[in-house]
């Protein structure tokens, strides 16, 4: 993604569900969100609507969704190479 030039609604959905797997969705800061994309040319009502647009998306919760799967993959893999320390 291009730092200057025109600004696509994708490209701040895809920072949006970056952010909300990185902090949670009860965490995003949207007004830090919309300072990242002012001089980029939209509107500062649009990128607010995007952003909530792709909150309020189903992208948002499929993604943590994946992120929780691979993370108990992980662990239950790790816990089936470790020694038990039981009995």
């Amino acid at each position: 993604m291009a730092e200057t030039g025109e600004l696509s609604r994708d490209e701040v959905e895809a920072a949006v569900i970056a952010e909300v797997t990185r902090v949670g969705p009860s965490e995003v800061d949207k007004g830090a969100m919309v300072k990242r994309f002012l001089d980029r040319g939209a509107s500062r009502a649009s990128l607010y609507r995007w952003i909530d647009a792709a909150l309020a998306s189903g992208k948002v919760a499929k993604r943590i969704k994946t992120k929780a799967k691979a993370g108990a993959a992980t662990r239950r893999a790790n816990i089936r190479r470790s020694p038990s320390s039981c009995c």
